[in-house]
């Protein structure tokens, strides 16, 4: 009698960690663009006061000044926040992959390679999550022909469209910060507003991947002690 194939096993790998940095770091970025978008309205006052002869030249420039401050602050955090995030998202995209045998989308390499390629990052991130989102439901099976059969989020899907809501009014603003050379009304009122847009998308877009990575995190980590054996 053949003696039967060696078999390895595979279990899946703790979130929590990747999670909890994720989260504060996009928590942080969220309320970075809040104080950005209030920086913003207040450099418009501060140009107002100006025109009306209500405050100094120099006073409308310090507001501009702690626009770029918070600006700057922004982009790196948001950048820590990201690499964190993909960093979640690539280990939760490895756990998925055990826990169900459907095929997913995309590749491996799109986990992160989707949210930097011109007009597929419009949907194919959202794609990626949705897959991951659909193979660690606890109710979805090992065996699954196809993630098509499994249900998708409407938490998923109005996430994205807040992100990118706000990721198009912030390239608005970052266009017209582009031709800010000096503290002038027309410039001001249009780059408040975009930023305003942008950060109330980007709340809503951060509360709701905050839940995503825990909702998600938790699924997984119900299974952190199945092993699944291969041939």
């Amino acid at each position: 009698m053949a003696e039967s194939q060696p078999r390895r096993y595979l279990s899946v790998r703790p979130l929590s960690r990747r999670g909890l940095v994720a989260s504060v770091l996009i928590a942080a970025s969220v309320l970075l663009a809040i104080a950005s978008a209030v920086a913003n309205w207040n450099a418009y006052l501060a140009v107002v006061d100006y025109k009306r002869q209500d405050a100094e030249f120099e006073d409308a420039l310090a507001a501009r000044d702690l626009t770029i401050e918070y600006g700057m602050t922004y982009f790196f955090v948001s950048a820590a926040a990201a690499v964190a995030f993909l960093l979640w998202l690539y280990r939760a995209r490895a756990n998925a992959d055990l826990l169900c045998d459907a095929p997913a989308r995309h590749s491996r390499p799109w986990v992160g390679g989707s949210w930097f390629c011109p007009v597929v990052n419009l949907w194919f991130p959202y794609q990626v999550m949705s897959d991951v989102w659909k193979a660690s439901r606890p109710d979805v099976p090992w065996r699954l022909e196809s993630l098509r059969q499994v249900p998708g989020s409407a938490l998923l899907r109005v996430w994205w469209v807040c992100w990118v809501g706000s990721f198009v009014a912030g390239r608005v603003s970052a266009l017209v910060n582009d031709q800010l050379v000096s503290p002038t009304l027309e410039k001001y009122y249009p780059l408040a507003i975009a930023k305003s847009v942008s950060a109330v998308l980007m709340t809503v877009a951060g509360a709701l991947i905050i839940v995503v990575i825990v909702r998600i995190s938790r699924w997984q980590e119900q299974n952190q002690d199945l092993a699944v054996a291969t041939a």
